[in-house]
């Protein structure tokens, strides 16, 4: 089955720079870009009616459809229903993955600024540039892509071009994709003890399940007392599973939990611990990662 590799994010991002050095690894890609479809509608001016923004990826949908060969797809950030629902349809005909690329909202805009500069044929407002960072990004494409059951990814566009190119590649692999659940008191995280291993609470995703879906059966496995609420994306992470080696992708989500902490003792689980030193814990290479992020976002 062929590649298709999306990237979905806002103007001044970086998705076209990393394309052209991909391309450069991976010759046997054709770029597609949703750009040149919004060309096709705008005047002289550069302004582009919703009529127009519309027919634009309609026909880039259509023309996906026909095409054939591996494909690296760039996408803005609006039309989010539009462009998910059609990269749905393609599933079956691609091995899709949908990266939501996010990077700070004045760095974008500054890249922006700068090109417009040096090309003296653009002009740019910047007020009418901010009108579109007032976009909600990229909470509604995540929700979107759950309910759809579409593979997809945050990519921090401020990784070097070596870093973000060993992500995609290696989500191009036949991976198993992890859905894991963060909760916190007092600043302490709670681990599961598997084997010799502590990690975050969750689980494999079985076939046809959501990732929220598998959290409420996961959690429900080994601690059948506790209700999960609340559960927001988190980020996602990369990586090999501690105990079998195999590689994952694992959805880690922020919730909240109610209920009496009592572990089963039928399943993989052999310990529970709310943890803030975490010198005495053998943690998995993942749930370090996932650590070392939470205590640079303040949580931990």
């Amino acid at each position: 089955m062929n590649h298709l590799i999306v990237l979905c994010g806002p103007v001044g991002c970086g998705k076209s720079t990393f394309i052209k050095e991909f391309l450069a690894r991976h010759s046997n890609f054709k770029h597609v870009d949703v750009f040149n479809y919004i060309q096709r509608y705008k005047d002289e001016f550069g302004h582009i009616e919703p009529d127009g923004s519309l027919k634009a990826h309609q026909e880039l949908h259509q023309e996906l459809e026909e095409m054939g060969g591996d494909i690296i797809l760039e996408l803005g950030t609006n039309r989010e229903e539009l462009n998910l629902n059609g990269l749905a349809k393609l599933r079956d005909k691609y091995k899709i993955n949908i990266f939501f690329c996010l990077l700070e909202t004045e760095t974008c805009i500054s890249r922006v600024i700068l090109r417009a500069t040096q090309n003296q044929k653009r002009i740019i407002h910047e007020k009418d540039l901010r009108k579109k960072f007032e976009r909600v990004w990229p909470d509604n494409h995540v929700k979107i892509a759950q309910e759809l059951r579409l593979p997809y990814n945050i990519l921090d566009m401020n990784l070097s071009f070596e870093e973000k190119l060993k992500i995609i590649e290696f989500l191009m692999q036949d991976i198993k994709t992890v859905a894991a659940a963060i909760f916190i008191r007092d600043k302490k995280i709670l681990l599961v003890k598997i084997k010799n291993v502590w990690i975050i609470p969750g689980g494999a995703l079985e076939e046809g399940e959501t990732e929220i879906e598998c959290l409420n059966r996961e959690i429900s496995e080994e601690f059948p007392g506790l209700k999960l609420a609340n559960l927001e994306f988190y980020n996602n992470f990369i990586g090999q599973s501690p105990n079998r080696g195999d590689a994952i992708n694992v959805k880690v989500y922020q919730g909240k939990m109610t209920g009496e902490m009592q572990i089963k003792g039928l399943d993989e689980v052999v310990d529970y611990d709310f943890v803030d030193d975490f010198t005495n814990y053998n943690l998995s290479e993942i749930t370090r990662k996932i650590v070392n992020l939470l205590r640079q976002d303040g949580y931990l």
